[in-house]
């Protein structure tokens, strides 16, 4: 069931987001592609427990526009400025689901006095960018060779590189 949210306007832009107070404790969620704010997913265990759940809507979902942080980076900036603007000092966990992945992990590098830590879930990389021809074999990231075994990966190619 979709939850109400609030726009707010930012330097970098308007920002949807979702406040949902219970105790001191704050969790960021950062959910992945085709989600956004008022829709809770993954959130239950940390409302459980008595935490404070702040969800954002990343650039280009709900009605937090492309232009507001189009790289982890950018968007990571923007949260810090959204926690401050909230009174939030401390977060407890930033969570990156899918997509929101890459800026959870770039937040808690750029502003470690805000993050006290990092759960991903099911994170994609940043730095993956599809290829086409062939590569010497299963890749992570550009560059970066993943030890394989004999057997190919169920839905990879050997010799053939593939998004997944």
């Amino acid at each position: 069931m979709e939850r109400a949210t609030t726009l707010i306007d930012l330097s970098a832009g308007p920002v949807e987001y979702r406040l949902e107070r219970r105790g001191p404790r704050v969790v960021l969620m950062l959910h992945g592609g085709h989600m956004r704010a008022g829709l809770p997913l993954g959130e239950e265990v940390f409302a459980d427990a008595g935490c404070t759940v702040l969800a954002v809507s990343r650039p280009g979902y709900g009605r937090t526009p492309l232009a507001t942080g189009t790289a982890p980076d950018q968007f990571a900036a923007v949260v810090g400025e959204l926690c401050r603007r909230l009174g939030i000092a401390s977060l407890t966990a930033a969570v990156g689901q899918s997509a929101g992945g890459p800026t959870a992990v770039t937040l808690a590098a750029r502003q470690p006095g805000l993050v006290e830590r990092v759960i991903l879930e099911s994170p994609v990389g940043s730095s993956w960018k599809a290829r086409s021809g062939s590569c010497p074999g299963p890749v992570d990231a550009p560059g970066r060779a993943r030890a394989s075994s004999s057997t190919p990966e169920p839905n990879r190619s050997p010799g053939r590189c593939s998004t997944y």
